[in-house]
């Protein structure tokens, strides 16, 4: 992979790991909201998927790519379950579980965080909302240090936002290979605008990301047999 951005670099052209799921705008959002600190700083990202390289890319998008982790662990098989924590210090750490694809897989990305919560879903991978939940002002006095809604019995501040992919939507019928497989336009959209601009890549998934996510891989399915990457 490094020597294919060598080769790219060198020619002057855009070389592009296609991970699509960056650019739906409920991930782009959440992006936006974290930078922005509407939920404190990121403590802990959740993610699940039977292909390891779409729970994982969540990782270094919230703790940030810049960010090598302290550990990395793993354990499993591709086809019964597996998972993985990736450390980042004190910072926090990314918990992501790799479940067999013939089970219920949830599909759903939470990035917590000292002030609140953000889920993605319908779907995880390919999400079209996304629902932020804010840690109430009664919560910070708890005298033992347990700030968040739970533990005070109380409800969070809420919000949801939805953004329905391009129709048709591609929902499970014959001809049709992915869930919200319409949700492609959004990264040609970018890239588009990208090489107009005269960009040789996207900021929402640079070459920076790719590598860190393909060291992370390496790592991981170390620890696991027969992984679905």
């Amino acid at each position: 992979s490094s020597d294919l951005y060598a080769a790219a670099e060198a020619a002057g052209v855009m070389l592009l790991e296609g991970m699509w799921t960056r650019y739906f705008p409920a991930v782009e959002h959440a992006r936006a909201a974290i930078e922005n600190g509407v939920i404190g700083d990121v403590k802990m990202v959740q993610a699940d998927f039977p292909e390891l390289c779409y729970a994982v890319q969540f990782a270094p998008l919230f703790f940030g790519s810049k960010q090598a982790p302290s550990a990395v662990v793993s354990a499993g098989t591709g086809g019964g379950g597996a998972g993985a924590v990736i450390q980042y210090g004190s910072q926090g750490a990314a918990v992501l579980s790799f479940p067999s694809w013939a089970c219920e897989v949830p599909e759903v990305c939470e990035v917590i965080g000292t002030k609140g919560r953000i889920t993605l879903d319908d779907w995880g991978a390919h999400p079209s909302r996304i629902t932020i939940r804010l840690t109430t002002e009664q919560c910070w006095d708890e005298p033992q240090g347990h700030t968040s809604t739970a533990q005070n019995g109380v409800r969070p501040h809420m919000e949801q936002h939805t953004y329905p992919v391009p129709e048709p939507a591609g929902l499970p019928a014959a001809g049709w290979h992915y869930v919200n497989q319409h949700g492609f336009l959004y990264q040609a959209q970018a890239v588009h605008r990208c090489l107009a601009a005269g960009l040789r890549e996207c900021p929402q998934f640079t070459k920076a990301d790719s590598m860190r996510i393909m060291e992370l891989l390496d790592k991981i399915e170390k620890g696991i047999t027969d992984p679905c990457r």
